[in-house]
């Protein structure tokens, strides 16, 4: 789906995850209402352990996969970024974008890949696993290594099927961040908006996208 192009590894994950269930388990008061809960953050926003590249292969962006992630991490976090991490949020990752924010398909980044609209992906493992997307919850919460095999076996399908399946724009310019979330690899992403960059991948892919009034966010980072 490209729709990550940098993801935090499973260890991180797991500690992150860890640290929340410990606090749970201890009784102690949740660090806010996202505490513990999958966020990803679109390539415009700084989170300290990364690059800040915008999506663009100038900043020093790489293509997923491509082994080439040698940039220096930006080394501090955005106002929004942090409050999210203070309130015990999980980053699974950085998130593609049309370059610099400037398109609204999810074309336009350095993975010279379209980011995908995971519609197809979501139709083939309603199909795949014979569940009505009601009882999604129920592959939530089916052990890890379940949902690996259930995960491959969906990719497997659309591989061989991939001549016949249709292909969806994501929209843009905060196409991973909306595809993250529809897909299910977070819940909560955070994207950037002047005209659109937020409200149409959000629409293009069948989640909410909200634009927040100017002003309501801190725009630091």
């Amino acid at each position: 789906l490209n729709a990550f192009s940098r993801e935090a590894s499973l260890d991180e994950i797991l500690t992150q995850a860890e640290r929340a269930d410990e606090r749970r388990r201890n009784g102690r008061q949740p660090l806010s209402p996202l505490d513990g809960i999958p966020i990803s953050i679109k390539a415009n926003l700084a989170v300290e352990s990364q690059p800040l590249t915008a999506g663009s292969r100038i900043l020093g962006e790489e293509a997923p996969g491509s082994g080439g992630h040698n940039v220096a991490a930006v080394g501090y976090n955005a106002s929004v970024v942090q409050a999210l991490q203070d309130g015990g949020a999980i980053l699974m990752g950085i998130t593609t974008m049309d370059e610099f924010g400037m398109g609204s398909l999810g074309t336009n980044h350095a993975a010279r890949q379209p980011t995908k609209n995971p519609l197809p992906y979501l139709k083939t493992l309603r199909n795949n696993v014979n569940q009505n997307l009601d009882d999604i919850a129920k592959i939530i919460q089916s052990p890890t290594e379940q949902i690996q095999e259930m995960h491959q076996s969906v990719l497997e399908k659309m591989s061989s099927d991939e001549a016949t399946l249709p292909y969806y724009a994501a929209g843009g310019s905060s196409c991973g961040s909306a595809v993250s979330v529809a897909h299910g690899s977070s819940l909560i992403s955070l994207g950037s908006d002047t005209g659109g960059s937020v409200r149409l991948p959000a629409a293009w892919t069948g989640i909410t996208g909200l634009k927040p009034t100017y002003g309501r966010l801190s725009r630091h980072g």
